[in-house]
């Protein structure tokens, strides 16, 4: 028995949104498996999400009450982790914490000989994760203690790697883990397919993104390449805004709002897009050391990325050449978006770069030499 413990964000109607570690369920799902799922919600939105997968059927509880206050929150997020590790004691092979918090339970529980093997997965990093000195010290402390106790320490990205490194970890304890898809199971049409003027991005539409330059600088192009779309796939408490500015730019039919998504769809969305872009701004200290999702995804569909130099993907796509990168203020994302759309020999380039880099990073060959080692 496996028991994987994370937290998620859930929308209004209760479905936590794919995340780091959605793929690793999938990943012991299609080995056969059995794994507790534990999701607790990160604002205490919802109750936590237990998904119990035994002999080819899950089975969903919630436990939990919804709405508490940060620090009673947190100490239920604990009590349901223990619970779950004290019922299956005799049965669980490996402890999976994502995020210090939810590694530190199976750490205790490690200390406690009732767990033998736990793995700290790594979602993101921060120098100043938090503004409250103390508390972020606190963070800090914390992140060390479980890194150092855990048998794996899996990261998202190559620069919270050299973090670990730099922290004085074994380095042959240390893993790269980011949130990319399974190659294999990743949808790729072919070029008559693909509406050949789409940009498309996926994120929660906060101030994390700035939509602003997207949306002014799609309004500029649409003079050059009249069919131009941007295509936005989630939803957040910036969207009303945004769509009153694409109403008063007269871009209601250039700049499309598709709203939040299953999966499948998001994947569907993406295969029949252009170009993916990803531009963020510098509000969240974390973006530095972290994986993106959406560019993985976009990735593994066959698309090119602009996106700017502030997540740690951006190291991987400019490795690769599986796109362009800009500087952190997106400087010429204009002048990227014409390179990739004036020269099909230019897209084909990206375009194979970015289907490489997909497969060398396919999660369940990734996976499958990381637990090879535990």
């Amino acid at each position: 028995m496996i028991l994987i413990t994370t937290h998620a964000v859930f929308d209004e109607k209760g479905v936590h949104r794919h995340g780091t570690g959605t793929e690793l369920g999938n990943y012991f799902k299609n080995k056969n498996k059995n794994y507790i799922f534990i999701r607790h919600a990160l604002y205490g939105e919802a109750k936590s999400q237990v998904d119990n997968f035994h002999k080819d059927k899950t089975t969903i509880k919630r436990l939990g009450f919804s709405g508490m206050v940060l620090p009673f929150r947190l100490i239920q997020d604990q009590i349901i982790n223990l619970f779950f590790i004290l019922k299956y004691r005799k049965k669980l092979d490996l402890y999976i914490g994502i995020d210090p918090l939810n590694a530190f339970t199976g750490i205790i529980a490690k200390r406690l000989k009732i767990i033998d093997k736990v793995i700290f997965y790594t979602a993101d990093y921060a120098h100043r994760r938090f503004a409250n000195k103390l508390v972020n010290n606190l963070y800090h402390i914390l992140d060390g203690f479980v890194a150092r106790n855990a048998d794996q320490v899996w990261n998202v990205s190559s620069r919270i790697v050299n973090e670990r490194i730099k922290q004085g970890l074994n380095p042959s304890k240390i893993y790269l883990v980011p949130n990319t898809p399974e190659f294999s199971k990743t949808k790729r049409l072919s070029l008559t397919k693909i509406n050949k003027h789409d940009l498309v991005i996926v994120s929660n539409i906060t101030n994390a993104i700035n939509y602003m330059l997207l949306i002014k600088s799609v309004k500029k192009l649409k003079e050059k390449y009249s069919d131009i779309r941007l295509i936005v796939i989630g939803s957040g408490n910036y969207q009303k805004f945004l769509e009153k500015e694409v109403a008063r730019l007269k871009l209601k039919k250039t700049v499309i709002f598709k709203g939040s998504k299953s999966h499948e769809e998001v994947l569907d969305i993406l295969s029949r897009s252009a170009v993916g872009v990803a531009i963020y701004t510098l509000n969240n200290p974390w973006t530095e050391f972290g994986d993106s999702l959406k560019v993985r995804e976009y990735l593994a569909c066959g698309l090119p990325v602009i996106m700017n130099n502030v997540a740690a993907t951006a190291d991987d796509v400019k490795r690769y050449k599986a796109g362009i990168i800009l500087d952190e203020n997106a400087k010429g994302f204009e002048k990227a978006v014409e390179e990739i759309f004036n020269s099909a020999q230019k897209y084909n380039f990206y375009r194979k770069n970015a289907i490489k880099l997909a497969r060398r990073f396919d999660f369940t060959k990734i996976v499958n030499q990381a637990l090879a080692n535990i």
